[in-house]
């Protein structure tokens, strides 16, 4: 689901077919015979009715000064057996051992995509209530669908008989495509966003959120980068105008930065995947895909969203041991990593959120696994400012009880604060200091 083929960097894209469809002749032979007899269409008014109009900042404010999150709130017993399945988001990891202050669930999406009947269980309604400094998110379905865990009537305006040719043979479900040009399909998933609002969510996650996810694959599109960045940006802006300021809307944009979606949005979810054994190039003449690219994309969506600007940056560990993925997450060469990235997500960004997590094939089983490093229970206090860019990859920001600072290049570099506290910093090396 989650593992992206970032087009740009592998293929320019010069053709869109709009006339893919299925090759699957049992599907196409049961849907000329399927009798919509009993399909009816759910045309009910949704009102926002929550009457708090600042709980995502407050819990913003409150989060701790490592804030470290979660994507689709773990999978099996947590990483340390800490937390195990419930009947509230999955898995509730977040606790003294492992605090996480974001994270987001399916916990709550109903099976049928265009179902507005969305009913969370009280005990989950009671968590993201009354928990004050971690932000709830639902993670729904936008522009294909699992044949598995959800559903579709054929009769459905949205319905298309078109596999999502990104997942076929691979490790996922089959999945399928949604009518997404279809002028009505922004309104309905403004509708499930009031609902979700409703019941106590702070906000909805949508994957996949790029102008590549119009079903391309091999430089062939059905539908083209051009179009599917219109639709996101409709849906985005139709959003916004149903629940308001107080809900985040937040995407999976990976390496992706210039969306004119990004004015609705409220939160950037940085997946940036890269291959297991492949190390971060430092500067962008060798690969765009490097570290100096990983500052450009902090800094763009800090100042592209919206408040409160929610910025949860994700790269991948760097595979050294395949046999024994639990202790490669923390040999030094990864610890290097995870205190850099986090002093880039504390300094660059407003509100940045961390996760140094494995790569998806990393372990079987499930994805954004990671080790919790002890360093991410620093407490630095809240900001006393913004990022200082002493120069060109080095960077600083205060806190009330010490500051973050990184240095992203190939040397050594070294720095003063108000003229006396001098501090240097080897190449690619993040400092967490308490003073």
């Amino acid at each position: 689901m989650k593992y992206l083929i970032f087009i740009f960097i592998l293929i320019i894209i010069n053709s869109c077919d709009s006339s893919y469809t299925s090759n699957d002749s049992e599907m196409n032979n049961s849907i000329n015979s399927y009798s919509c007899s009993a399909y009816s269409e759910d045309n009910s008014q949704v009102l926002d009715n929550t009457t708090n109009s600042d709980t995502v900042i407050n819990k913003v404010n409150k989060r701790p000064s490592i804030p470290v999150f979660y994507p689709w709130s773990g999978t099996g017993s947590g990483i340390y057996g800490t937390c195990g399945a419930s009947d509230n988001v999955w898995f509730d990891c977040d606790n003294d051992t492992t605090p996480y202050s974001l994270l987001w669930t399916s916990k709550g999406r109903v099976k049928d995509v265009e179902s507005l009947s969305i009913t969370i269980n009280d005990e989950q309604k009671e968590l993201m209530s009354n928990d004050n400094n971690t932000l709830y998110l639902i993670s729904d379905q936008w522009h294909y669908y699992s044949s598995k865990w959800s559903s579709l009537s054929k009769c459905s305006k949205f319905y298309l008989n078109e596999v999502f040719k990104e997942h076929e043979n691979s490790e996922y479900d089959r999945n399928f495509m949604i009518n997404v040009k279809h002028p009505e399909w922004p309104n309905l998933l403004a509708k499930k966003a009031v609902i979700y609002k409703n019941q106590g969510f702070d906000g909805i996650l949508f994957d996949w959120w790029h102008n590549w996810a119009g079903n391309c694959y091999h430089g062939n599109c059905v539908r083209s980068p051009s179009e599917i960045e219109k639709v996101r940006e409709a849906i985005a802006k139709e959003i916004r105008s149903k629940v308001g300021n107080n809900f985040i809307i937040m995407g999976n944009v990976n390496w992706n930065i210039n969306d004119p979606a990004a004015k609705y949005m409220s939160g950037a979810f940085l997946e940036l995947w890269k291959q297991p054994t492949e190390s971060y190039p430092i500067d962008n003449q060798s690969s765009i895909m490097s570290i100096e690219a990983m500052e450009g994309v902090l800094k763009y969506w800090d100042s592209a969203l919206m408040e409160p600007k929610i910025v949860a940056f994700e790269p991948w560990k760097i595979t050294v041991d395949t046999s024994n993925h639990t202790n490669d997450r923390n040999n030094s060469t990864n610890r290097k990593y995870a205190r850099l990235f986090t002093a880039m997500a504390l300094v660059i960004p407003k509100n940045g959120y961390i996760l140094y997590a494995d790569n998806n094939p990393d372990w079987p089983g499930g994805d954004h696994q990671h080790h919790y490093y002890d360093f991410y229970k620093t407490d630095l206090g809240k900001p006393t400012g913004n990022m200082v860019e002493v120069r060109t990859g080095l960077a600083y920001k205060k806190f009330e009880n010490g500051l973050a600072a990184y240095n992203r290049t190939s040397s050594s570099q070294s720095f003063s604060i108000n003229g006396s506290d001098n501090i240097t910093l080897g190449s690619l090396e993040g400092i967490i200091k308490t003073n």
